[in-house]
C-alpha cells in the first residue's frame, strides 16, 4: 500500500486524501492522510494538533517536536510571564497545537525537525500512535530512516529516530482568505461537523481543503484544518538564535537575555530579566516596570495569533 501511495502524482495546492498503512495504534488496518505535493526548499509556519500522553515538562515537548517552548506557549494563549518557564509542568491528556517549520521533503509537506531517541519497549507504531499522538505512522519513521520492511519489533532502547511529521502549507491562504494550517489526528467519536465547530469553521472548508467525496472521517484518519491568519509563530526554523522577545515583541525597556532550558537544544530559550539598579528615589512613571510591559505586549501578541 505504501508503494500505490508514492506512485501517486501529487498537485501543487491540491491536497490528496490517501490511504496510508495504520501505525497510529488505531484498530482499523487503514488510516488515511492529507498530504500537500511541494516543490518549494522553503518552509512555512504550521500547527500540530496535539494531545500529551503523559506529563510532560514544557522543555520535554518543546524537545519532543525541536520547537520553541515560548512559541508554544503563545500558539495557545498560555501565559509565559512566570520563572523557570520550561520546567513547567504540563499533564497527560492536554490537548495543544504546537508550532513547527512545515518544510518540503520527497515531493510532500512535512515537519522534518523531530528526532526520537527510543527507550526500553518502544515500536515504531507507539512511537507513531503514542509519543507523536498520530501525527506520523510507522510506515513514515521506518521509511525516513532506512528500516527494513519487517515485523514491528522493540526497537533498541538508545536508538535515535528521524520523525516526519504530517503538516501543510498551502500557499497560507484558504479560500483567497489568510490562513495557517493545523494537523489534525481523526479520534474515536470525532465527525467532520464536530471538528469543524470545534474549530470554529465549517464541514464544507473542511471537505473542501481536505478533498473529501463525502464527509467521512475515522479514527486514525489524519486531516488539516485552516485556521484564519495571518499568523507569525516563532521561531520558522529551530533551535531559536535570538531573544523571543526582541524579535516578536520588539525592544523591550529592559533587554532580556536567553537562558537554557532541559539540554543542548534548549539552550537560548527561557527569557528572564533583572530590575534596573537605581541609586535614587523611583521617578514618576516608574512603577511600570518592564514585566508589565511584557505583560502587555504579550497579550497582544496573542490576540494578533489567535483570536
Amino acid at each position: 500500500m505504501r508503494a500505490a501511495a508514492a506512485s501517486l502524482v501529487l498537485v501543487p495546492r491540491l491536497a490528496l486524501f490517501v490511504l496510508l498503512l495504520s501505525g497510529s495504534g488505531v484498530p482499523t488496518a487503514l488510516s488515511k492522510s492529507t498530504l500537500e505535493s511541494c516543490a518549494s526548499s522553503s518552509a512555512c509556519p504550521a500547527l500540530l494538533s496535539y494531545t500529551l500522553y503523559a506529563d510532560l515538562k514544557l522543555a520535554e515537548l518543546a524537545a519532543l517536536f525541536a520547537a520553541d517552548p515560548l512559541a508554544i506557549l503563545a500558539a495557545n494563549a498560555m501565559d509565559f510571564a512566570v520563572p523557570d518557564p520550561g520546567d513547567r509542568i504540563l499533564p497527560a491528556g492536554l490537548a495543544l497545537r504546537v508550532p513547527v517549520p512545515c518544510a518540503c521533503s520527497d515531493g510532500i509537506r512535512k515537519a522534518t525537525s523531530a528526532r526520537y531517541v527510543a527507550r526500553a519497549g518502544d515500536t515504531l507504531a507507539s512511537v507513531a500512535g503514542s509519543v507523536y499522538g498520530g501525527l506520523t505512522t510507522a510506515d513514515w519513521i521506518r521509511d525516513s530512516n532506512g528500516m527494513a520492511e519487517e515485523e514491528d519489533a522493540a526497537l533498541d532502547a538508545g536508538t535515535t529516530l528521524f520523525v516526519p511529521l504530517h503538516c501543510a502549507c498551502f500557499g497560507g491562504a484558504d479560500s483567497g482568505a489568510p490562513a495557517v494550517f493545523l494537523t489534525y489526528p481523526v479520534a474515536e467519536g470525532d465527525t467532520v461537523p464536530a471538528i469543524a465547530r470545534r474549530f470554529r469553521t465549517t464541514g464544507n472548508d473542511l471537505m473542501s481543503v481536505n478533498d473529501l467525496a463525502t464527509a467521512d472521517v475515522a479514527a486514525g484518519d489524519i486531516i488539516v484544518v485552516p485556521l484564519p491568519g495571518p499568523h507569525q509563530f516563532p521561531p520558522l526554523m529551530p533551535p531559536p538564535t535570538s531573544s523571543f522577545f526582541e524579535t516578536y515583541l520588539g525592544p523591550s525597556p529592559t533587554p532580556m537575555a536567553s537562558e537554557g532550558g532541559m539540554g543542548p537544544q534548549m539552550a537560548g530559550m527561557a527569557p528572564t530579566s533583572s530590575p534596573p539598579v537605581s541609586s535614587g528615589p523611583p521617578t514618576a512613571g516608574s512603577h511600570v516596570g518592564s514585566d508589565a510591559l511584557a505583560q502587555v505586549a504579550y497579550l497582544c501578541l496573542v490576540a494578533s495569533l489567535l483570536w
